[in-house]
């Protein structure tokens, strides 16, 4: 297995070394950044604050210089932290100001993103003496986690719908990643549908028998219910998502997933020595205080194969390919070579986990096994969280503050830095952190191509400017038509899309410099016009009253 990994990590830095002259929307950092702005996305009940109101902010970044009216694929980066503030959780990380949280973002946003850093409610009780207290308030506190990623959903649609889409989302293109804690936060919003869901498994109930989850009281797996513990927010709009992702945290339970048509592509990444979150199968343990809180969950491989096999990852087969296309770079082709050996190598999973008695593959398609650093860059230990870093000083003065506010309850300095120190290498090294982000990213950002069909967003062609062409699309605002002309290049096709991304009407072989696009039923509103020539690609917004 050393040798197996120490091979393919020399893989990915001869293949790292290399560059691509190309530069391709959604693929390479082609903008510069602005952000990030606050919102307030939802008010709710928190257990952390005794279920008074908590407003739950989000950080939004977006592409700077991006001149074009083209909706934007949108991902919302849900933070790890074990549902508890940062430093009160024994840890540093749990915030905005995160640095993977805020590196992550920004080199999405470089490459046409919106990126959005989101808040979640804290709060529940590790260090209670039994198991089932530690499993209800940890599960409640999940399921308070997957009800907020259904309120940004729904408020990124209220936001298209009622404010004239400010941040240029394709809602059609809504991307959910969670990092550690958050990973949970994506993956119970991805699956967990209804209440009923959980009344097979055991582990679920208390000693008396009860359900831990009573909808009367924590309202349904989407918040759209008014109850003593739960506020709706912006109720009426729909909160699917196209795709989730889920790096180093895990699912309650595998049977959640079913297939069904409101679930998304699932894609992920995990430390296969992770101790505290099951890489197949297993235990969550938390890092707060080292005790056992809930067995039988499902780790990213898992989650991951499931996705597979009910069909949910379709969509994303040409992005296991070897090599890919030059357009994703060599990191993402190493990314699936290193993948398809893990894939070849049959492991003894209780090794991973005791709980978890089967053999199998270390690997499965669409998601990426951080093996290289769990076995060379930790010496062996168990390792997770490689993405994040500190920078030393800075953490240890906002611990001096959190200390003085909760005396005796953060961790010291010197305690902090030796939990972080046993688990992740890269604590203190923002360039090997950097490099774990980066391949995350080359292992996103194909299977975003293909699973998202941003293709149909870019095609590849260069985009140009109306003025280069001479279009002109008049009358505008229009009524009953607009006509599309050109000074001297042919249209050879155009398509007219909605404030939502979808495509209301198309025009193909137009083969002329002019077009005449007639209202027929569409309602008043805003539309975005896209136009092929055989310079590339040209955008224009078009009002209809």
């Amino acid at each position: 297995m050393q040798r197996i990994t120490t091979s393919f990590f020399t893989l990915l830095l001869l293949l790292a070394v290399t560059s691509l002259s190309a530069q391709t929307r959604y693929l390479d950092e082609i903008f510069d950044v602005t952000g990030p702005t606050t919102e307030t996305y939802a008010t709710n009940l928190s257990f952390g604050l005794m279920f008074q109101p908590d407003e739950l902010e989000c950080n939004i970044y977006e592409p700077a210089n991006e001149d074009s009216d083209q909706l934007r694929p949108v991902v919302v980066l849900w933070p790890t932290g074990n549902f508890l503030p940062a430093y009160l959780n024994q840890g540093p990380y749990g915030t905005q100001l995160d640095s993977a949280n805020v590196t992550t973002l920004r080199k999405l946003a470089a490459r046409g993103y919106v990126g959005i850093h989101a808040e979640y409610r804290f709060g529940w009780l590790p260090g209670a003496d039994d198991q089932v207290t530690r499993t209800e308030t940890l599960l409640k506190a999940a399921y308070r986690g997957g009800q907020d990623a259904h309120a940004m959903a729904r408020w990124l649609r209220m936001t298209v719908a009622e404010e004239g889409n400010p941040y240029q989302i394709d809602t059609n293109r809504i991307v959910f990643w969670g990092f550690g804690t958050g990973g949970y936060v994506a993956l119970t919003h991805a699956f967990l549908d209804d209440v009923d869901e959980l009344i097979p498994n055991i582990q679920f109930y208390d000693d008396e028998g009860n359900l831990l989850i009573d909808e009367a009281e924590d309202s349904n797996p989407q918040g759209t219910t008014a109850t003593m513990f739960n506020m709706v927010n912006t109720p009426g709009y729909n909160s699917d998502v196209a795709m989730s992702l889920n790096s180093g945290g895990a699912l309650g339970d595998p049977a959640w997933i079913d297939g069904g048509g409101n679930e998304p592509i699932v894609i992920g990444h995990h430390h296969y020595t992770d101790f505290f979150a099951p890489y197949n199968v297993g235990t969550v343990i938390v890092p707060t205080t080292g005790e056992t809180v809930v067995s039988g969950v499902a780790g990213t491989r898992r989650v991951v194969e499931l996705a597979n096999e009910s069909g949910l990852n379709d969509a994303l087969e040409p992005a296991n390919a070897f090599p890919l296309p030059d357009m994703f770079g060599p990191l993402a082709s190493a990314v699936n070579a290193i993948n398809q050996g893990q894939q070849g190598v049959t492991v003894d999973l209780a090794i991973l986990n005791p709980a978890d008695q089967t053999m199998g593959a270390l690997s499965v398609p669409n998601m990426f096994t951080h093996a290289y650093t769990s076995r060379l860059a930790n010496e062996g230990n168990p390792t997770s969280g490689t993405y994040n870093w500190i920078d030393l000083a800075t953490a240890q003065f906002v611990l001096a503050q959190v200390e003085m506010m909760f005396p005796g309850v953060p961790p010291t300095f010197e305690a902090l830095i030796a939990g972080e120190s046993m688990f992740n290498p890269n604590y203190d090294n923002p360039e090997q952190a950097k490099l774990t982000i980066d391949t995350m990213l080359a292992h996103f950002l194909p299977r975003a191509w293909y699973g998202l069909n941003l293709e149909e967003l870019v095609n590849t062609e260069e985009l140009v400017q109306a003025d280069a062409i001479g279009l002109t699309v008049a009358p505008n605002p229009a009524s009953e038509y607009f006509l599309v002309n050109t000074e001297n290049e042919r249209i050879l096709e155009a398509s007219l899309f909605d404030i939502n991304g979808r495509e209301v009407a198309t025009f193909g072989n137009v083969n002329n410099t002019s077009l005449r696009v007639d209202r027929n039923n569409l309602p008043n509103g805003q539309y975005i016009l896209r136009v092929r020539v055989e310079q590339g690609i040209v955008t224009q917004k078009v009002m209809i009253h």
